[in-house]
């Protein structure tokens, strides 16, 4: 178990498979899977394990050839902002909509009848168009501000919720020349009047 790893790495740092050579990661991928007991490939794993998990208050020692000190200085540098039509259509072709598929709900939604997808990495002005397969306008939403997201409440143009189903959603940014085609699934609950 682990005072069997620390005398192997106390006895020869060097020569310790997660510490030595130059190519080595420090910690790599390490997972606790089965602490003091048997083998994750026996058979009878998990009934092979002597012991799963450590005991309530065992210590751990971690040794690392790169500490940190009060004394070091990291330096971060960010990328300039970029803005302007090239950066704005590029933003055009991440266009989408979540969550997708829609299951039945979601945590954002606070009440049974408050149901949405939300549009992202839209530009300011924005008109979307929303077909069933069978190419029927379900519902024209438009966006003249400056927030990238645009939230569809899952009603068709009289306000009615829409069906389960597959749904075609034409985003057309007209300051930008562009246009995207997203498909969205809709999967609605089971509705009981009240």
């Amino acid at each position: 178990g682990y005072n069997a790893m620390v005398s192997q790495i106390q006895s020869s740092p060097a020569s310790y498979r997660y510490l030595g050579g130059a190519r080595t990661e420090i910690m790599k991928r390490m997972v606790l899977v089965n602490f003091n007991g048997g083998s994750v490939s026996s058979t009878s794993f998990p009934n092979n394990v002597s012991q799963r998990l450590p005991e309530t208050g065992q210590v751990f020692r971690i040794i690392t050839t790169k500490p940190s000190s009060p004394a070091d200085i990291f330096t971060y540098t960010a990328p300039s902002v970029r803005s302007g039509r090239e950066v704005q259509k590029a933003s055009a072709r991440r266009v989408g909509v979540f969550p997708n598929p829609y299951y039945a709900g979601r945590e954002q939604e606070t009440a049974r009848w408050r149901k949405f997808v939300t549009f992202n990495n839209l530009p300011e002005k924005v008109v979307i168009r929303i077909y069933t397969l069978a190419g029927h306008l379900v519902r024209t939403l438009r966006k003249d501000d400056l927030s990238q997201f645009l939230e569809w409440d899952l009603t068709n143009g009289d306000y009615w919720q829409v069906a389960s189903g597959i749904y075609i959603c034409h985003v057309e940014m007209p300051e930008l020349g562009e246009t995207k085609v997203l498909k969205l699934a809709v999967i609605q609950p089971q509705i009981f009047p009240e």
